[in-house]
């Protein structure tokens, strides 16, 4: 094998366990939304709580770990477990002045350590901000803030356009040096899984994108989550651009335009419809 061979090996493996992250990815952020969807369900509304959170000390005092440090895998299951034998109205919350602290700390460790690498049947944080909640609260600003978070994951691992093209081209060129018929049908296999990976990484960008354009649609949702959530999309954005196929973008876009036409704060509308046209400029080809 050639040096330049041993190079593009290396950038399909890389590619490949891209591509793998992203459809597990995909699957962790499903559980942030899980919701009943049955009729009593439905009928019965959401309800964003007030601020009854603890103070820092008080939620140390009752097991969960120091929130200024780090965390590890094993500290981050003390906190969720702790955390759950709350009354909902007592969970840390997103900007708290008394437990704002504790809720940043889960959210970064999160990052590290999602709900599906917990022990199955053990507390999570989708069970513990999810929609899903048997009280019906709805923590808006938190759920927007953990989407967001993970949104932001998933985007900074995507392979972008240019990086699969020219992976796809280094393949294409080692086909056309493929001497013996295997040789060849295993270089067309992987130009073909490289030619559907744009794709499948651009549609999973879109879904999660959607997830958390969905929380904006309820009606439920306060004036100051759809803030963060704009504030959030603006960031995301720049980070989509060469990432997603114009279908994808199109669609991300359509839903914002949809949103825009809500009854919301004009200041947040007109937003949106700038968000809007943004996600259709940085679209890939």
């Amino acid at each position: 094998m050639t040096g330049t061979d041993a190079v593009e090996g290396t950038d399909v493996i890389r590619l490949s366990t891209i591509g793998r992250t992203l459809r597990v990815s995909a699957a962790i952020l499903i559980s942030l939304l899980a919701t009943n969807v049955g009729a009593s369900e439905q009928e019965r509304p959401l309800h964003v709580p007030e601020d009854k959170s603890w103070e820092v000390k008080s939620y140390k005092d009752s097991g969960v770990p120091d929130p200024a440090v780090s965390w590890s895998m094993e500290e981050y299951q003390t906190a969720l477990g702790k955390l759950s034998e709350l009354g909902g109205t007592e969970l840390p919350r997103l900007g708290s002045k008394r437990s704002g602290l504790v809720f940043q700390r889960l959210l970064i460790t999160q990052l590290g350590f999602p709900d599906s690498a917990l022990p199955t049947g053990g507390p999570t944080l989708a069970a513990l901000y999810g929609l899903h909640r048997e009280d019906r609260l709805f923590f808006d600003r938190e759920l927007v803030a953990i989407r967001a978070a993970r949104l932001k994951a998933i985007v900074a691992e995507a392979p972008s356009v240019d990086e699969i093209r020219a992976v796809e081209g280094d393949v294409s060129a080692q086909y056309q040096r493929a001497g013996s018929a295997s040789e060849r049908a295993q270089k067309a296999e992987m130009l073909q899984i490289y030619s559907e990976l744009l794709g499948q990484s651009s549609q999973v960008l879109r879904e999660q994108v959607q997830g958390l354009l969905y929380l904006a649609s309820l009606k439920e949702t306060s004036p100051g989550a759809r803030a963060d959530l704009v504030t959030e999309l603006n960031a995301v954005v720049p980070m989509l651009g060469g990432r997603m196929v114009k279908n994808d973008t199109g669609a991300i876009a359509n839903e914002l335009l949809g949103l825009s036409r809500l009854d919301w704060n004009q200041r947040v509308a007109a937003d949106l419809s700038e968000l809007a046209a943004r996600v259709q400029s940085v679209q890939a080809g």
